[in-house]
């Protein structure tokens, strides 16, 4: 069972994929399992927040600042999307 993302996970981009940008959004193609992800425009932004390593908060204080967007709405949904990275062996969690 894979542990839950907090805050201060510290996380990075798994090495098992091929990223591109088709569009103006980020796709993914997982290397090992051959799934295709559509990250869209602002799930590309935080994957790309990600390439070296970061916690989930400093990505949440970056996208509070880019798209003025309330602090709990935006832990929310950065732990949630992170969390389905994370499940897909997308991000891997450093620390």
């Amino acid at each position: 069972m894979i542990a839950a993302l907090t805050l201060d996970s510290l996380v990075r981009q798994s090495e098992d994929h091929l990223a591109s940008d088709v569009d103006g959004e980020k796709v993914l193609l997982h290397t090992s399992t051959y799934a295709y992800y559509n990250l869209g425009d602002i799930g590309g932004d935080i994957w790309s927040r990600l390439e070296g390593s970061a916690t989930v908060r400093q990505v949440v204080e970056a996208l509070m600042f880019d798209y003025a967007i309330e602090r709990p709405e935006c832990e929310r949904r950065v732990l949630d999307f992170m969390e389905q990275l994370h499940r897909e062996g997308l991000i891997q969690v450093v620390a």
